[in-house]
């Protein structure tokens, strides 16, 4: 389990739950890509990264603006509880990234 923004990560389990463990529901497609950022270290990940990081096969037939509409879906399920302190950011021509929380 990882913590980090006031946020419970817990990959094993696929749950991300906020600092009082109620869980925030999100897809599979959600889930992954939050997981990927999250795991970065505060690295920009390419949209192209993260359609792999939700992708199951060769054969998906997603696009890269899948990754942001997965996102937007993301930031309101964050908004809605409260807890997008650390924010996924947006950056622009590149992708997207989790910025390091200094503890």
């Amino acid at each position: 389990t990882q913590m980090f923004g006031g946020m419970q990560l817990n990959t094993e389990t696929r749950v991300l739950a906020d600092s009082r463990g109620t869980q925030i529901p999100l897809t599979r497609a959600e889930f992954d890509v939050f997981a990927a950022l999250a795991n970065a270290n505060g690295r920009v990940l390419s949209r192209s990264t993260l359609l792999d990081a939700i992708s199951r096969g060769p054969n998906h037939e997603t696009g890269e603006r899948t990754v942001d509409t997965i996102i937007a879906k993301t930031r309101r399920k964050l908004d809605a509880f409260g807890v997008d302190p650390i924010g996924i950011k947006t950056v622009h021509g590149i992708g997207y990234q989790i910025p390091p929380v200094h503890q």
